[in-house]
This record gives C-alpha cells, structure tokens and sequence, in this order.
C-alpha cells in the first residue's frame, strides 16, 4: 500500500505544460476532423432539417390563422347580422347561351320551343348578393391551405436560403459528430486526471452525451413550440400580423437548442467538480444566487428575442442547477463533515494510519 505523502505516487502521470498542449492541440483536431465527416454527411439531408425547423412555425402560423376566423365564426352563430357578415352586392357577367341553357334545364316555362341565343352575343351583367360571405370566406382560405402555399418563413434576399441551409447543415454536422467531439473534450480532461480519477470520465462520457442529446429533444419540442405560440399570443394581443424571416428564426431555432444541449452539461460537471474535489456541495448552494445572476446573463446574451424564450431557458439552467446540487450531495461527502483520522479522496472515504498508510472503502 503506498503511501498519501509519497512523492512518486503519481510520478507517471505527471505531464508537464508542453505536453499538455500537445495533447489539445491532438484533441482539436481528431474533434473537427470528426465535425468535417459529419458536415459533409449533412450536406446529404440538410434541406430535410431545414423543413423540420421550419415546420414548427407554418404549425404554429395555421394555429393563429384558423383560430382567427374559428372566433369569428362564433361570432356569426350568436349574431348573424354581424356587419362583417352582411350581404355583399356583385354583378355577374354571363354569356346569354350559359343563362338560356341554364334556365330551359331548370324548368322555366316557355323555353322549350324557343331559340337559343347566339354564340357571340354580347354578356348580360345580373346583379345578385352574397350571402354569408364570412363562411364564405371562411371555407376558401381552408381550402387555400390545402391547395395553396401555407403560412410559412420568408426569405428577403437571394442568397439567404443557401446561407440558412449551410448554417443547418453545419449545426447537423456538430450535432452528428457530438459522441466523437465529447469523447475527445473527455479526453482532454482525463490527460489532466491521475489514474483513480480518470474512471469517472469513462462514467461521465455517455451521460455527457445524453443530456446533450436531451436537450436539444426538450428544447426543439417543447421549449420552441410553446415560445412561438406565447409569441403568437401577443400579436394577437396587439393585432398584428406575424411574418416571420427565415434568417432570423433560424438563429432561435438553431442555437437554441445547441445552447440548451450545453446547459444540460450542468448537473454532470458540478457533480464531476465536486468528485474531484475542486467544489463542495455547501460551496453550490452558498454561491446559488450568483450562479442564478451569472446564468440569467448567459440566457440574455444568447439567441433569445422574447421575455418569455428567456425565461423559460432561465427557469431551465436554474432547474439544472438545483439538480446539480442534489447529486453533489448526494455523492459526495464534504470535508467538513469527515471527521478526524479520516480523509475524503474523490467520494470515497480512506482510513489514515498514523504511519501514512491508508485502507480505501467506498464511501
């Protein structure tokens, strides 16, 4: 059993600052030789990404439309005579032959034996009315959806559909290539470990991975979603009409959820901190009202354009940050509670002989 005061323990761990460098330098790039396959693997299906980000707001578009004119509908069940309902005067232009022929096959009486008009007669104009041209208008712009271009992003310029698709792709390409990229970061961070330290990386990896993973899911189908209808909730509010640029909601939609997928790292690094022993849990929850002013900055200046995004992603970083606190808690026992004879080593608890030797035991 060695000794905690021996100096060559970790004599074959040690590296030294140039070595450390090299070792970045290896991890950079392995990361984006990594991130340039999965780029080019992007350009495969890019176009198919940019319609699933864009579909969200043409749903959300058709909600506020149909919604609209359901009210309104409404309106005319419990008041017929709405102004926005009344009759509407129109003249019709039709070939005298159309309205003989019409009113012979209706049954009008002394049409049987008469002679049609000719064909080149001139058009007679019949003033009629409209009736209900609110359910009029109503049953064509439904059927203006089905048969029509729907509710959906606007491009202003020429080349602003090839810079969004290139953006798309690249953000694919880094969301595809994210186990290699997180693989090689961990690697990096276990280049600075000792060799007990280094078995949570390989713990840590997949989880890292997955809350990534997770919170780009939560972010494109909860977090987008529910912001573009609160969004919608206030041009309705304020009567407006909503036209939404492609560029400018490509930034939302994209780093968004790329942002979200960082933030959800949260728990697992404060958790890896305090394993390591460079934070305990009493230091999270004393500092919790800097680390909420901190993360409240980091929402502002991100891609959020409402106070709504920005507070749900708020509320969500300070989530993670609670849940972080809990499993530092959980796992780790802090030093001030270890009591005397006994030493706290990356969450497991040693029993220090008076000579320096040591009988490890899981804490």
């Amino acid at each position: 059993m060695k000794r905690y005061d021996d100096d060559d323990f970790f004599a074959d761990t040690r590296m030294s600052f140039g070595d450390h460098l090299e070792e970045l330098r290896s991890c950079l790039l392995r990361g984006l030789y990594g991130f340039l396959i999965g780029l080019f693997a992007s350009f495969l299906f890019g176009h198919y990404v940019v319609a699933f980000i864009a579909q969200p707001v043409e749903d959300a578009l058709l909600r506020y439309y149909n919604e609209r004119a359901e009210r309104f509908l409404k309106e005319l069940e419990q008041d017929p005579n709405l102004a926005e309902n009344a009759p509407v005067p129109m003249v019709l232009r039709v070939a005298p032959k159309a309205l003989f022929e019409a009113l012979r096959h209706s049954g009008a009486p002394g049409l049987e034996q008469a002679q049609p008009p000719a064909d080149d007669a001139a058009e007679i104009e019949l003033p009629v009315q409209m009736r209900d041209p609110g359910k009029f208008a109503y049953a064509m712009q439904q059927l203006h959806y089905k048969l029509g271009p729907r509710p959906t992003l606007k491009t202003l310029s020429a080349t602003e559909a090839f810079i969004v698709w290139f953006l798309v792709c690249a953000i694919t390409g880094l969301v595809l290539s994210s186990p290699w990229v997180f693989y090689q970061i961990w690697t990096f961070v276990a280049a600075g470990l000792y060799p007990h330290e280094k078995r949570y990386v390989h713990i840590y990896l997949p989880f890292s991975l997955g809350l990534f993973l997770g919170g780009v899911i939560v972010s494109e189908f909860i977090i987008i979603p529910n912001a573009l209808d609160a969004l919608l909730y206030f041009n309705r509010w304020m009567g407006m009409e909503p036209d939404f640029r492609l560029n400018e909601w490509l930034s939302f939609a994209i780093l968004v959820p790329v942002l979200a997928g960082i933030c959800f790292q949260t728990p697992l690094v404060m958790l890896f901190l305090a394993k390591v022993g460079v934070f305990e849990p009493q230091q999270y929850v004393a500092g919790w009202k800097y680390a909420a002013f901190g993360m409240l900055i980091i929402a502002a200046l991100g891609p959020t354009v409402d106070p709504v995004s920005l507070m749900m992603l708020w509320g969500s970083m300070i989530f993670l940050y609670s849940l972080g606190v809990v499993l530092s808690k959980w796992a780790v026992k802090p030093y001030s509670e270890v009591s005397e004879g006994e030493e706290i080593w990356m969450g497991q608890e040693a029993a220090v002989s008076q000579n320096g030797q040591s009988e490890q035991r899981t804490g």
